[in-house]
């Protein structure tokens, strides 16, 4: 029997059980700290599932590895109930990863520029991943598709044999494609070859074998590939999203969000974590020592927010008027199409965590300030994962700064203008040096990057036709608007 954690106890559970998790990437959370009740990731795994749509943070390259990885995998397959998967194997084609297929997006260029189309040349790639002799002995990415422009069939060929390998244990073979943010920084380029994945993706659904693509993807560059496909294609493909939040009636529903933190806090190694099991009884131990939280407290937001209410303030004032603690921070932590991701979630968590041991007599772990202190580290977390792959949104909102919100289209496009944002748009000026990501898919027009920002969830368009921004975005970038959450002059 475990007595009751203080609040003091608490605070260090919350601070050391997230802050290893933030220190590490998708490649490296270990196995043990998989949360594999969020919404819609098991589907993600289906074999016949082949793309995956995700906004930038929202795991994409976790879900990538964890089909590559057996450890993570047989965790996936033990806790969805399937057992298939751990009879499947996946190979890189494309993405982070261990893989034979290593090149550069110069390089990528260079071979459609020589006239190979797309799909041709991500068919050499996947075969080369599958280890297909006939690739394999090949000295270079040339002569591959070379040789498949002259043997037509080898897909099909090559596939029936590692269709029959795979048949032979009752498991698949996924040919595994992501990280197309980095396909080529220039946007046109790169939804070509996106395209190019896709088709192919098809193309090897349509062999009906064990052998499967699967293409994680941005919702937006998956838009702007789809018109380059056959009509077949666009029809065969069967997507899913990859999402930590969802509409539910006139609510958004957040319980994977704080299922993944009570996860993290009771797979923690501490006396702590233990206690914290105790607290919400029924928690499932894993062969592999990992525990598995009850499902009340994956999906019952009632349930949850009475154990959040324990962790920290249930208001974010000195009563409800200000708003209830467990449902304002994926609210301020939203973009405009109602997402937030699990980094930005934990990062306010734990920093919530590091200023609250300033309050050691205070009756729970957080304080509400805290949470609106941790809230600006959350907000800096997302600028980091746009960063990563869409560093020209920056570009765009910082010449926006010091405005007031909502605000007219024409002023924006003006500051836009004096700003000579397009022209450094052109010239990737933004993200110079940087590691390749794609830039927005117009330069040219003020209109069509305002309609960018607005499909990626950056911006929103009010029936009034003013522009507005969520919180997280006009904080970071310094723009007002009346009754918006406020700077807090000491914050790191």
């Amino acid at each position: 029997m475990f007595d009751p954690l203080s609040a003091a106890q608490m605070r260090t559970l919350v601070r050391d059980a997230l802050g290893p998790v933030l220190d590490t990437d998708a490649s490296t959370v270990p196995s043990s700290l998989m949360y594999t009740a969020g919404l819609g990731h098991r589907a993600l795994l289906y074999a016949d599932t082949t793309v995956v749509r995700a906004a930038p943070g929202m795991g994409k390259t976790f879900w990538a590895r964890t089909l590559t990885d057996s450890q993570r995998r047989s965790v996936a397959a033990r806790e969805f109930q399937m057992p298939r998967l751990e009879r499947t194997a996946a190979v890189v084609a494309f993405g982070s990863g261990p893989s034979p297929v290593q090149v550069s997006p110069d390089e990528l260029a260079a071979l459609v520029d020589e006239g190979a189309a797309p799909v041709t040349v991500w068919t050499a790639f996947a075969l080369t991943a599958l280890g297909v002799t006939e690739m394999t002995v090949l000295p270079g990415w040339g002569e591959r598709i070379a040789w498949l422009v002259r043997n037509p069939g080898t897909l099909e060929r090559s596939v029936a044999a590692l269709d029959s390998a795979a048949r032979s244990v009752n498991g698949d073979l996924v040919v595994v494609f992501d990280s197309l943010d980095r396909l080529h920084p220039d946007r046109t380029r790169a939804d070509g070859l996106a395209s190019g994945i896709l088709q192919f993706a098809h193309d090897l659904a349509q062999l009906r074998t064990r052998v499967h693509a699967k293409v994680f993807i941005r919702p937006d560059m998956w838009d702007s590939a789809l018109p380059a496909l056959t009509p077949a294609a666009r029809r065969s493909l069967r997507p899913v999203d990859l999402s930590w939040s969802a509409a539910r009636s006139l609510r958004w529903d957040s319980t994977s969000l704080y299922g993944l933190l009570f996860h993290l806090l009771g797979n923690h190694s501490s006396a702590e974590a233990a206690a914290f099991r105790a607290m919400t009884p029924t928690w499932r131990e894993a062969p592999d020592g990992r525990f598995a939280a009850p499902e009340v407290l994956c999906s019952d937001a009632n349930a949850q927010e009475a154990v959040f209410s324990l962790i920290a303030d249930p208001y974010m004032g000195a009563n409800a008027r200000k708003g209830y603690s467990y449902r304002w921070l994926p609210v301020y932590l939203q973009d405009a199409r109602g997402q937030v991701t699990p980094r930005s979630f934990l990062a306010t968590l734990h920093q919530a965590a590091i200023h609250a041991d300033g309050r050691p007599g205070h009756s729970r772990a957080l304080h509400r300030e805290d949470i609106r202190l941790g809230w600006q580290e959350g907000v800096r977390v997302r600028a980091r994962e746009l960063d990563g792959t869409l560093p020209w949104v920056r570009e765009a909102l910082a010449a926006l700064s010091g405005e007031q919100v909502p605000i007219e289209e024409e002023q924006v496009f003006a500051l836009w203008k004096q700003a000579g944002l397009l022209g450094r748009l052109r010239d990737h000026g933004g993200w110079a040096g940087a590691s390749v990501t794609t830039g927005p898919r117009s330069v040219d027009s003020h209109p069509a990057l305002l309609d960018e920002l607005i499909e990626l969830g950056i911006a929103t368009r009010r029936t009034s036709g003013l522009i507005d921004l969520p919180d997280l975005y006009r904080f970071l970038h310094g723009l007002g608007r009346r009754g918006g959450v406020k700077r807090v002059a000491h914050a790191a």
